[in-house]
């Protein structure tokens, strides 16, 4: 037997993985606030912004394929059930932080660190998602950007409305 098949690896943290995950997601935006929309050289109006919290929490289980993810070692997939939903009030009911569904591929780069990929089956297939990091009993992601939204009928759109910090949390349970 080769590789993880082989039990004389199984003391191997690369061939010693979980056969489901808890994954956590917080996204919360930073609003900037009231932001002005340029309708005409000479007219604009306001747009307010609030800031907001949205939150997600799921078990997924080993997925039955890697769904071609050559570069991960473990593919998990499920649906993702939203705790919080904060921004859609804010938003819009068209603006979704979270997903419905996950499919999420790991792949053990040291002791410390994990890489986590996602998977979408609309549009490009597999993509580096972001690296996590371990903190105390979980792997951890916190990332920012500004957030930017289409507006019609803003001459200056997108708006940059405030800064999203993602935060993903990966638990072996």
């Amino acid at each position: 037997m080769t590789d993880c098949d082989d039990p004389d690896c199984d003391a191997e943290l690369t061939c010693v993985w979980p056969q489901t995950i808890q994954v956590d997601i917080e996204a919360a935006l930073t609003a900037y606030g009231e932001i002005e929309c340029q309708i005409t050289s000479d007219t604009s109006i306001a747009y307010f912004f609030d800031s907001c919290v949205t939150s997600a929490s799921t078990a997924l289980p080993k997925s039955t394929t890697d769904l071609g993810c050559t570069s991960c070692d473990r593919v998990y997939a499920g649906p993702v059930k939203s705790t919080t939903d904060g921004c859609a009030a804010t938003l819009g009911e068209d603006v979704r932080f979270v997903p419905s569904s996950l499919t999420l591929g790991l792949v053990f780069s040291s002791d410390t660190s994990r890489e986590l990929w996602a998977y979408d089956a609309t549009g490009d297939g597999w993509t580096q998602a972001t690296t996590l990091t371990r903190d105390a009993n979980a792997w951890v992601s916190v990332d920012t950007e500004e957030l930017l939204i289409e507006v019609p009928d803003c001459l200056n759109s997108p708006l940059a409305i405030g800064s999203l910090t993602m935060t993903v949390r990966v638990t072996d349970p």
